[in-house]
């Protein structure tokens, strides 16, 4: 059985809306290159800490994303 190595990386998030292109954009470069390199997948835990202010992304990229 040969089975798939995953990273899984948890970021908290407290109001930085203006940060949020760019950290998934650094999340997607990261995920490209544990994929050719590692053939590794990436898991980001993306956690609201802002409870008032609502995350909307797309999760069409080369990684999984998962809101907490």
């Amino acid at each position: 059985m040969n089975m798939k190595t995953t990273v899984s990386v948890i970021i908290p998030y407290f109001h930085g809306s203006r940060f949020l292109h760019q950290l998934l954009q650094m999340m997607e470069d990261n995920a490209e290159s544990l994929k050719s390199e590692h053939d590794a997948a990436l898991e980001v835990l993306l956690v609201n800490d802002s409870p008032d202010e609502i995350i909307k992304v797309s999760d069409d990229g080369h990684f999984s994303l998962k809101m907490l």
